[in-house]
């Protein structure tokens, strides 16, 4: 029987180095049962590959053809380093086994496995993806390993999670299980879209806000001379990092920074500054060959205003600050669906102290992808906020989204969402009856990429509120044009 030494194949080293390891059972086709068929004198233990084949070439043309010698031959040639021979013996003798209808024998079965692993190692991917399907339940594990290389290496990756991820690792050897679990992560990111490394997106903003104070029809009430309506232009700055998946692990940072100028003098105490940051950790399960993500996530959030007439504060002042801590479940039930929901903790300070506030929020989001080109959206959430005033603000809001690639560069999003807004033991704060608001909104934007990277966006929206305490009924229509860049 052939040395260990000599039946392992060198490390192939493939998609960013990683190598794609040669499983040990391979070697199990060249066991001395295998050989003894084709000439007694092969089957003596310790026999190298080069003495052999040696004695292969001196066998008769008639035994040299039996598939079972084929089998041996094939073997021989990829131990070698000719896994391209091998591959063309294999197939040919395959073949013609289903010729003869013995495609589903014990040595056609053979003759399949090793066809896979020297397709693999001449790089031929997608022939790969047809022999490296196993054809019997008791099919050896690297098979199916070797099914989701494949898979993977042709551009399917969620085909190639599905297959790694049947895989028991402790059947495989240990170069080959460290190997597995490194295109594992590979595949995860891939079918997640996660690219690792910096991202950024710069968006610069100019347009036309009809309420920017959210003031009621009746501005008299909260004081204005006059209702307040403003041109504006707004900067922001989104970036993330990304590491790549490991161990089924992903860790994700996010920072972003906006400001945001009007141009009436009116509307100057609201220029703001937004800025909020965080990092994510997340877990992939993969359920039944469905990817299932679990989350951490922690935000801080600030809103900074210029301050003056009609806010509190003469000048820049933090108006909000918050802290926000997620968890829940992301799960891709099939290719074009995909479910999540949460739980958020959020701590709330506000300038106004009676509006400090601890919440709890509960919702769930839902994504179908009616094709490629047309993403449908829907979201729900529940809230509840108890203030350090004498009020407690439950709510209730959901939302519908579509998204419609209509030509390569034009893209189309519009949604409409509302919902209610309990607030109580109210009455003592707002008014003399508790306070209880209706919201609804909708957005349109139409967006243009005009260059890799660079898109122009025309969007509008419209805001409204309804409410018992008549101070915070308002309507707001806004409408801009942005210029984006993504990257890298």
């Amino acid at each position: 029987m052939l040395s260990s030494a000599s039946r392992i194949l060198p490390l192939l080293l493939l998609l960013a180095s990683w190598p794609i390891a040669t499983p040990l059972a391979l070697s199990q086709e060249l066991e001395t049962s295998h050989l003894a068929p084709c000439d007694p004198s092969l089957a003596q233990d310790d026999l190298s590959v080069e003495a052999i084949r040696s004695r292969w070439n001196d066998l008769p043309d008639e035994v040299k053809k039996r598939p079972q010698c084929q089998l041996a031959l094939a073997t021989l040639q990829f131990l070698a380093n000719r896994p391209g021979w091998s591959a063309r013996t294999a197939h040919e003798t395959l073949n013609r086994l289903d010729s003869e209808g013995q495609g589903l024998s014990d040595t056609a079965r053979r003759l399949r496995g090793l066809l896979c692993v020297s397709l693999i190692a001449t790089e031929r991917f997608e022939a790969a993806v047809e022999f490296c399907t196993p054809t019997a339940s008791d099919a050896p594990e690297w098979v199916r390993y070797y099914q989701g290389i494949a898979r993977f290496k042709t551009g399917d990756s969620s085909g190639a999670v599905r297959s790694l991820f049947q895989v028991d690792d402790g059947a495989l050897p240990g170069i080959a299980r460290l190997s597995w679990r490194r295109f594992q992560d590979l595949a995860l990111g891939s079918t997640l879209g996660i690219k690792p490394g910096f991202h950024a997106l710069v968006t610069f903003a100019a347009g036309y806000d009809s309420n920017p104070l959210s003031s009621p029809e009746d501005f008299r009430s909260v004081g204005l001379t006059d209702s307040v309506h403003s041109p504006f232009e707004s900067l922001s700055l989104t970036v993330r990092y990304n590491t790549p998946v490991w161990r089924r692990f992903l860790f994700q940072t996010r920072a972003a920074f906006s400001h945001r100028l009007h141009n009436n003098e009116d509307a100057l105490a609201l220029d703001q500054t937004r800025f909020s940051a965080g990092p994510s950790l997340s877990y992939l399960m993969v359920p039944k060959g469905r990817i299932l993500e679990w989350g951490l996530n922690a935000t801080y959030n600030s809103v900074l205003l210029r301050g003056g007439y009609p806010t509190p504060e003469p000048d820049r002042y933090v108006f909000l600050e918050s802290v926000d801590f997620s968890t829940g479940p992301v799960w891709h039930v099939a290719p074009r669906v995909k479910l999540a929901g949460y739980y958020t903790a959020s701590f709330q300070r506000f300038r106004e102290m009676a509006r400090n506030a601890t919440g709890h929020r509960v919702g769930f989001r839902e994504s179908f992808w009616l094709s490629s080109d047309l993403l449908l959206e829907a979201f729900q959430q529940a809230a509840f906020e108890q203030s350090d005033g004498p009020y407690r603000r439950w709510g209730a809001t959901g939302a519908v989204g579509v998204t419609w690639r209509f030509q390569p560069r034009w893209t189309l999003q519009t949604s409409a969402g509302g919902g209610f807004e309990p607030y109580f033991n109210s009455g003592s704060y707002f008014g003399e009856d508790p306070r209880r608001d209706i919201h609804f909104s909708g957005t349109t934007g139409l967006a243009f990429e005009f260059a890799d990277s660079l898109r122009l966006v025309a969007e509008g929206s419209y805001v409204g509120r309804r409410s018992t305490a008549e101070t915070f009924t308002y309507d707001r229509v806004t409408g801009s044009l942005s210029l984006q860049w993504e990257g890298p």
